[in-house]
């Protein structure tokens, strides 16, 4: 598998792994894994250091903020994109990473809903960047799915992972599909189902994507093996 890591420490190898079961498809066309990095940089280049005092913080909102919408203007390509950043926590991972996860909100093409996400991130405090970070759409509550074309969204899903894994046989079955967002003209979908390699070796898949109502396509359709499922 050829997937973005982060690898300095035992926590951006953590991060990795969330970050593995993200493969982004756009427009209804899977990606492959050779994926665009995306780099957010603080504006403060004197603000390095190992002390996370009030300008080493004020870089680190910089530097997330910068690499969020970028992440979200490659994965949402053509389309406004809107960010709101929401509460941003740290942790020290080394002398030299610090571990980021928090909340933001993002607005697609001007819409009056914004979507709420979370995502997780190393700082790297000798580069004063974010390198890729992990978003993860999620929802302001769960409901019944209204009639999805899941075909479509489990042939997308199917696709990527036969990219991915490329030297096996990959079958997929979507047993469960709910939308746990709305804003007003694409709907989040979080829809749950197992995987099976080569006939045999199965592993449980969490998928999120966006459908657009309008068009009927499914957008930015990611999935995880997720044990937990959620």
């Amino acid at each position: 598998m050829d997937r973005k890591g982060l690898n300095r420490t035992a926590i951006a190898a953590a991060l990795a792994i969330v970050m593995a079961g993200a493969l982004v498809a756009q427009a209804g066309t899977p990606t492959t894994p050779n994926a665009v990095v995306v780099e957010g940089h603080s504006n403060d280049r004197e603000s390095a250091g190992n002390a996370l005092d009030s300008r080493i913080l004020a870089s680190i909102d910089d530097a997330t903020a910068a690499a969020l919408i970028g992440a979200l203007e490659t994965r949402f390509a053509g389309r406004e994109v809107a960010l709101r950043m929401g509460k941003v926590e740290n942790e020290r991972a080394s002398l030299r990473d610090i571990a980021l996860h928090g909340t933001a909100q993002i607005r697609l093409d001007g819409d009056a809903a914004w979507l709420p996400i979370r995502f997780e991130a190393l700082y790297d405090t000798d580069t004063q960047a974010v390198l890729s970070p992990a978003i993860v759409l999620e929802g302001t509550g769960v409901a019944a799915a209204p009639k999805l074309p899941l075909p479509g969204l489990q042939a997308q899903v199917r696709a990527a992972m036969g990219d991915e894994f490329a030297s096996q046989d990959v079958d997929l079955s979507l047993r469960k599909a709910e939308v746990i967002g709305n804003d007003g003209s694409r709907l989040v979908v979080r829809a749950q189902g197992i995987a099976r390699f080569d006939g045999s070796e199965t592993a449980p898949v969490t998928v999120r994507a966006l459908y657009e109502q309008g068009s009927g396509r499914w957008l930015d359709t990611q999935y995880d093996f997720d044990v937990v499922g959620g």
